[in-house]
């Protein structure tokens, strides 16, 4: 039911409540209850049913209905709390997809599959592939390279995880993916037939923002050389209901402009950390007795201040991360290490990717999962430590640390001020900017400050067990380190 007609069925049932109620009281005769007393009650008890019967009906709706960021009004059952993650994917026939990807005659199904790290990630910068616009890159076989927010958004997420997964593992989201399907297979059959500029719509009914049409235009990108190697993929988003439309660009707004605040926050971020002694510390005790060789994932890994120093301590490397910016320097902090593929005889690979969905990452690989810092920014907590959870080898160890509950930021950035001493001066911009970053109302807005008990309980929720609690004052006294294993 549409909200506007939910709120009219309230006011409709209590409006006739009221009247019915006024009309039943007025026209009691003075002297109904001296010579009928249960007449009487009978009727003023209808009354008072009425008007009960309103205020059920009232809290029934308001208990169902929430206001969006954008003040436009928003069915609860669509979403989540934050309106910008789904809280479960479309059904999808299950059966259809493995019959349609063993198909000989099906573009990319027989390929094999990479697995997306380093390879290939100068695509994201190319100018097609921009913020505002929905969009998405495959390569020559069909794989799935990269996506941004905005396609990701408005597909529900169900793109996530899927980087170096055939498109096929997402084409049956859509509503029209057998036609889609059907057409393909007329159009790519032969590397040297295929369309230079290909068009299709794509027909999705959103979890959040009702149905949507993608009007879809596919370029070929070709290397240096004129050589094909892959798509860059716009999509045109058409909305159904207006009120989805105002929705999806809220929402948009909102996860772009916390996106540019991490952008804008790394470069001070890391040399500002790196100038203390609190920070290497911290790090420093999330690492500290993990056997060599030991083959860790770094999720939310930032600019690769702990990756630097497992590889230093012969470990082997996973490290994850959605931000372009801090993986830029990582990758330049870790060159001496980097290597392509998921292959974990290398000592560092890297993938962009959201900590909240690892589909591309085989079950029970890693021995110790590493959560530095990266919980509390989270949408979604828990399901990042069911990943880590799934990723770790039995008996895998997941290491946890983040600020407390009561964190005061004025007291932790005294102590990064105390620290850099004569430093501060030439430090003194990076301070500003990552302290006044800290104390703006989105970033507010985004984070999730926990205590142990909160924390051990999601562990244990997604199966962790033999918690224990490493330090509850690491970080200037401002963060707490958990452990907890598989």
């Amino acid at each position: 039911m549409k909200m506007k007609s939910k709120m009219g069925l309230v006011i409709f049932c209590l409006g006739i409540s009221l009247i019915l109620a006024y009309i039943i009281l007025v026209n009691i005769p003075g002297d109904c209850l001296t010579k009928s007393k249960f007449h009487g009650l009978e009727i003023i008890s209808t009354g008072v049913f009425f008007v009960i019967f309103s205020i059920f009906v009232i809290y029934y709706e308001i208990s169902n209905i929430k206001i969006g960021k954008d003040g436009v009004n928003v069915d609860a059952s669509l979403t989540g709390d934050s309106g910008t993650h789904k809280e479960k994917e479309p059904e999808v026939d299950k059966k259809k997809r493995i019959e349609y990807q063993n198909d000989p005659e099906m573009p990319g199904a027989f390929v094999e599959e990479f697995k997306m790290t380093n390879e290939l990630l100068f695509y994201s910068q190319r100018t097609a592939f921009n913020y505002g616009s929905a969009s998405y890159i495959l390569n020559a076989d069909f794989k799935i390279l990269d996506w941004n927010e905005a396609f990701s958004l408005a597909f529900d997420r169900t793109i996530e995880g899927r980087r170096g997964k055939s498109i096929l593992d997402w084409i049956f989201y859509l509503q029209n993916a057998e036609e889609i399907i059907r057409e393909s297979k007329k159009r790519f059959i032969n590397p040297e037939k295929y369309p230079m500029v290909d068009l299709e719509d794509f027909y999705y009914n959103s979890l959040r923002y009702g149905s949507v049409v993608a009007h879809k235009i596919a370029s070929q990108v070709h290397d240096e050389t004129g050589k094909y190697i892959g798509w860059v993929i716009t999509v045109d988003l058409d909305f159904k209901e207006c009120r989805g439309s105002m929705l999806y660009f809220q929402d948009l707004k909102n996860s772009l402009e916390e996106s540019m605040i991490w952008t804008d926050y790394t470069l001070s971020y890391d040399r500002l950390l790196e100038s203390t002694n609190t920070y290497p510390e911290l790090i420093n005790m999330m690492i500290d007795k993990i056997p060599d060789n030991s083959y860790v994932l770094d999720l939310g890994a930032g600019t690769g201040n702990s990756t630097k120093r497992l590889l230093g301590l012969n470990k082997k490397v996973l490290a994850v991360d959605s931000n372009d910016a801090m993986l830029n320097i990582l990758r330049n902090k870790c060159s001496d290490y980097l290597t392509g593929g998921l292959d974990q005889e290398r000592p560092l690979n890297v993938l962009k990717q959201n900590c909240e969905n690892l589909a591309a990452i085989e079950s029970d690989q890693f021995d110790v999962v590493l959560l530095v810092n990266v919980l509390y920014t989270l949408m979604n907590p828990e399901a990042c430590l069911k990943e880590a959870f799934r990723v770790l080898k039995s008996g895998g160890e997941v290491r946890i640390s983040g600020p407390k509950k009561d964190t005061n930021l004025e007291t932790l950035f005294s102590s990064f001020k105390s620290e850099l001493k004569d430093q501060f001066e030439s430090l003194r911009d990076d301070y500003d900017r990552v302290y006044e970053l800290h104390k703006r109302e989105i970033m507010k807005k985004n984070l999730h400050r926990f205590d142990i008990d909160d924390i051990r309980v999601m562990l244990k929720k997604v199966g962790f067990e033999a918690i224990s609690y490493l330090k509850e004052d690491a970080y200037a006294g401002q963060a707490m380190i958990i452990f907890a294993k598989k």
